[in-house]
């Protein structure tokens, strides 16, 4: 099934910061994104390579909302936990640059997850890492909801 981006990430526009899905398994997903002229977070003519952690973040959530689209179920909002093994090869993206971002799961509960993602422009890698994520239920995140008052 093809989804826009929209439906597959609890974002909104202008925070929504990748194009479309390139493709997609049960393990992994590839995303990509060409940089605009009102690419968000654009400084003199350039996007901090810094960025590819929330390029591969909003990867992993499109490919959690493709999971839950495919069961019929709603987009749950999700949290970044944290990142490991970070590698910025880059000095930032250009207008006109083309970035592809896969992310692979290593480990996927449901809830709890960890993957690792890579950055790349062209055949080159300009970012990678592993990132761990955190998609409470919706029971969690009520419970959790309540008890913050």
């Amino acid at each position: 099934m093809n989804f826009a981006i929209e439906d597959l990430i609890a974002h909104g526009h202008p925070m929504i910061l990748i194009d479309h899905v390139v493709s997609h398994s049960d393990e992994m997903i590839e995303t990509s994104l060409t940089i605009k002229e009102d690419t968000q977070f654009m400084f003199d003519g350039k996007v901090p390579c810094y960025v590819a952690v929330e390029y591969m973040a909003q990867s992993i959530a499109a490919y959690s909302g493709i999971i839950a689209r495919e069961k019929g179920e709603a987009v749950r909002i999700g949290f970044l936990l944290g990142t490991r093994r970070l590698e910025l090869l880059g000095d930032g993206f250009l207008i006109g640059d083309h970035l592809n971002i896969e992310a692979k799961a290593l480990y996927n509960d449901g809830e709890m997850a960890s993957f690792d993602c890579v950055t790349k422009k062209g055949e080159k890698i300009v970012a990678k890492a592993r990132l761990n994520v955190y998609q409470p239920s919706n029971d969690n995140l009520k419970m959790e909801t309540k008890a913050d008052g």
